[in-house]
């Protein structure tokens, strides 16, 4: 590895500390290794939003795609940067396969590719493996929730906003018209957010909200 992409995620923009931690310590790692970062990528989006909706991991793949920009292998700090879901996991990991990128797990120390550029055999039954955790202990969340809901309302809670509380589009329009005006004209997700002093975070939700796509239209 010679060229790398940096790429970091927390959940939401008030994490976006943890996201400039994992960054310094990707940029350690690649001091230490003698290796060049050429770009990285810092995302504020839950592991369950999919993958096709997070703005900066979609940046990311795009850059690497790009031949010009020579990029030899993506680094993150582990595995659940990626995302939870195995599915969504294994077609993203597929995509740097087909491309011949190679995709580095710091914490893991788990690589797509051997240093000699031949594929890491450890790294299919490591990841089959952690997908196959994952997609369990997702399902044992989604019972834990729903019986803790049942419990709440089964003592008289209530579960989800309050009678009349649901924002509206008409409302949402209204509250943050400068910040669609920017995105409709086209303007960066990162850009809009400076511009209008709101978070990154709530900007690329808008975007999805208003599906106002990249070149500015509804």
């Amino acid at each position: 590895m010679k060229r790398v992409v940096l790429y970091a995620r927390v959940s939401n923009d008030g994490g976006r500390h943890d996201t400039e931690r994992q960054i310094i310590e990707l940029k350690t790692y690649c001091q230490q290794h003698e290796i060049e970062v050429v770009e990285s990528f810092q995302d504020f989006m839950s592991a369950t939003v999919p993958n096709k909706d997070r703005t900066f991991l979609q940046k990311c793949l795009h850059f690497c795609s790009q031949k010009e920009n020579n990029v030899d292998a993506v680094l993150m700090t582990e595995l659940l940067r990626l995302g939870r879901e195995p599915w969504e996991m294994m077609e993203h990991v597929l995509f740097f396969h087909q491309h011949h990128i190679n995709v580095l797990f710091t914490h893991e120390n788990l690589s797509l590719y051997n240093p000699d550029g031949t594929e890491n055999d450890f790294f299919q039954i490591f990841f089959a493996l952690h997908s196959s955790f994952e997609a369990i202990e997702g399902e044992k969340r989604k019972i834990r929730l729903k019986n803790g809901y049942d419990k709440f309302r089964s003592k008289g809670g209530i579960v989800g906003r309050k009678q009349g509380s649901k924002v509206s589009l008409e409302h949402m329009e209204e509250k943050y018209k400068p910040v669609l005006k920017e995105l409709r004209h086209g303007t960066s997700i990162i850009r809009t957010a400076k511009l209008c002093d709101v978070s990154i975070a709530t900007v690329a939700r808008l975007k999805t909200m208003f599906r106002i796509n990249y070149n500015g239209k509804k």
